[in-house]
């Protein structure tokens, strides 16, 4: 008869290698003891692949930087009590923007559950419903249930599509180490692909003949190709969401500068069609609200709702691509519209202005660190708040491919997103973030400062949350400083000699331009800005433009008398 110790060795490398198996093969892992099983299968599994932090809130987001940039399914794996708990922030994002995370932790047996245990919580269910599914492992020395363990494994796989949590209790002893072990077989599930129906596209197209005010928006998930052939054949301007692959296209239907243009030209739309889920800019879903399409159209791979103002009123679940082929073979040739015309003009004097405006820049801001940021084949990771605002905004064209936490767009875990994208891409990364994303996780700069492939981390210390300066709070500075703003006066310096980083403060764009031009290495640079002038400089660009359209609108109106 085994040992309990043998049997949890035995019971976690079949875990550890169905995982395998089933394409799994990162693991990340934080320190732990009632781990320990799981711990030394993944080290004694020649295919599995280790990624070790000592946080667990890092970690978590590590990983999901990492899944994000893979498109691949990835497992994190941490020891009972509030080891499990620090997991959740990255949960949530995981599970708000359908990142597959396969999370493993180790419990205590049910004899040492609520009777005041050391390191002894309730982690059966404790993700509740920011898990896509959960199950709550028998002791491992319970070894009937290793039967169904390949098709728990598989399960727990499929469902990945977004978070999944396995719960495994272990009894003591916990260390032993089998010398030799014949693997299970295993189950493979084959996904299928949402082909729309024939008679429904040809409604959509019916209707889509009646209107030529109409417009495009691709988010992240829009398959680039496919949505530019139907731009063509409609005729239709493309609004490419920041984090869409189109923005790295450079094409006469694609309005990089859409954000810009309708905060200085209010516009209305007769139809859209948005490819995917949610997007950045809150000119244009404002813009929308003010005026809701007679015909709107989501094209969406899931069944959820991502329709924030209500107005959607066409929604289909299909494949993209096969959605965007299927509907040009029911299209008519295009005609030339004055709609489309507009959108054009406005995105080259757009373009021509604002590459004007930059080229006479000397000094460091932050719209102007956004416009630079064209990378030749660096991945970018954006944080939110006003880093990413700003990118949508004025960074037309990127070549790299481009990430960001939008699931719920918090401001924790984003050093270590970027860290996880670097390794995930295989590419030098640029993360771009704000101060406070900064000091929310210092402990992730260890992270950045072992990183197998380079990530150069670009802080904006404007000394507090920017963002705040561009909502109407009205109260009084005292209030908005402290309660808001959270404003300090804490520079970097110090935190990258901590973790032996490089460290840089360029004090011009010459001097940021020179840094940025070096061979790609893991660094800091802190860009000290203003949030006031901050403000007055976002206002005096919208003022431009504005004043802009307003005289080619006079010179239109003379011509045409």
């Amino acid at each position: 008869m085994k040992s309990i110790a043998e049997n949890n060795y035995y019971f976690s490398y079949q875990l550890i290698d169905q995982l395998i198996k089933q394409g799994v093969q990162d693991f990340f892992l934080a320190p732990g003891s009632r781990s320990t099983p799981l711990v030394l299968a993944i080290a004694n599994h020649f295919e599995a692949r280790s990624h070790i932090h000592f946080d667990e809130r890092g970690l978590a987001f590590y990983a999901l930087g990492y899944a994000k940039a893979s498109k691949k399914p990835v497992t994190i794996l941490v020891t009972s009590g509030t080891a499990v708990g620090n997991l959740l922030p990255a949960v949530m994002e995981a599970k708000h923007d359908s990142v597959p995370l396969i999370l493993l932790t180790a419990d205590r047996s049910p004899e040492l559950r609520d009777c005041g245990a050391n390191q002894s919580c309730n982690q059966v269910r404790i993700f509740g419903s920011y898990v896509n599914w959960q199950i709550d492992l028998p002791c491992a020395d319970e070894l009937s249930f290793i039967k169904s363990l390949p098709t728990t494994i598989a399960q727990a796989v499929y469902y990945a599509q977004g978070p999944v949590h396995l719960n495994c209790m272990f009894r003591e002893p916990l260390s032993s180490v089998y010398k030799s072990l014949e693997p299970l077989s295993s189950i493979h599930y084959t996904r299928s692909c949402l082909i729309p129906n024939s008679s429904i596209i040809e409604q959509y197209a019916s209707h889509l003949k009646e209107h030529t005010n109409g417009v495009i928006i691709a988010t992240a998930t829009s398959p680039a190709g496919p949505v530019v052939a139907l731009a063509e054949k409609l005729n239709w301007p493309i609004f490419p969401d920041i984090l869409s692959p189109l923005r790295a296209f450079s094409h006469p239907l694609i309005i990089s500068y859409f954000d810009l243009i309708l905060k200085t030209h209010p516009w209305s739309f007769e139809a859209v069609i948005q490819i995917g889920e949610r997007f950045v800019s809150k000119i244009l879903l404002q813009t929308l609200e003010k005026s809701p399409p007679k015909f709107y159209l989501q094209v969406l791979e899931g069944p959820h709702r991502f329709d924030p103002a209500h107005i959607i009123n066409q929604r289909i679940q299909s494949d993209s691509s096969s959605f965007c082929q299927m509907l040009c073979l029911k299209l008519d040739i295009p005609k030339i519209t004055s709609h489309l015309s507009f959108w054009q003009a406005k995105q080259l004097h757009t373009s021509k202005k604002l590459s004007d405006y930059f080229l006479k820049q000397t000094t460091l801001s932050e719209p102007t660190i956004a416009y630079l940021l064209e990378q030749k084949s660096s991945a970018l990771f954006l944080g939110n708040s006003m880093p990413i605002r700003d990118a949508n905004c004025y960074l037309p064209l990127v070549s790299g491919p481009i990430f960001a936490n939008r699931g719920l767009s918090g401001i924790d875990g984003n050093i270590a997103t970027a860290c996880g994208i670097a390794i995930g891409t295989q590419k030098h990364t640029i993360a771009l973030v704000g101060d406070l994303s900064f000091l929310h996780d210092l402990n992730s700069l260890a992270l950045l400062a072992k990183s197998p492939y380079p990530c150069t981390l670009i802080v904006i210390n404007n000394r507090g949350g920017g963002i705040f300066s561009f909502l109407p709070l009205d109260q009084p500075e005292i209030i908005k400083e402290t309660f808001f703003a959270a404003a300090h006066e804490i520079s970097f310096h110090s935190a990258a000699k901590l973790f032996s980083l490089p460290y840089y403060a360029p004090q011009d764009l010459i001097s940021l331009k020179k840094i940025l031009q070096q061979d790609p290495h893991s660094c800091i640079i802190e860009i000290a800005t203003n949030r006031e002038k901050n403000l007055l400089e976002h206002r005096q660009i919208e003022d431009l433009l504005s004043k802009m359209f307003y005289s080619l609108k006079q010179t239109e109106n003379i011509i045409s008398l």
